[in-house]
């Protein structure tokens, strides 16, 4: 609280460079454990906002293909189901693909 305090009145005061900070943490210390539960908390909210931006992004991406394909389609093709059918069926390891790179 204290440091934050100083941080705050150096910045009032009117410095306009940049400022450096030097924390002293005394070993097995209420601090400590302060600053270590602080450090924890703020990586897993970090994280979870983290996975949470990635996963909207993916939605999206996959939404987007989607209209894409229905567009390209138009309302007279086949329906989604069956885009799916068959996109599963090209990519399906069955597919006959032979090839001879010995020759």
């Amino acid at each position: 609280m204290a440091e934050e305090q100083a941080l705050d009145r150096v910045y009032r005061i009117g410095q306009t460079r940049d400022v450096l900070a030097i924390r002293y943490i005394v070993k097995d210390s209420i601090e400590e454990v302060r600053t270590r539960r602080i450090a924890i908390y703020q990586d897993s909210f970090f994280r979870h906002i983290m996975l949470t931006r990635r996963l909207q992004y993916v939605q999206q991406i996959q939404k987007s293909k989607l209209d894409l394909i229905t567009r390209a389609i138009g309302t007279d093709g086949p329906n989604q189901g069956e885009v799916v059918r068959e996109r599963l069926e090209v990519s399906s390891p069955t597919a006959q693909c032979c090839v001879n790179l010995t020759a």
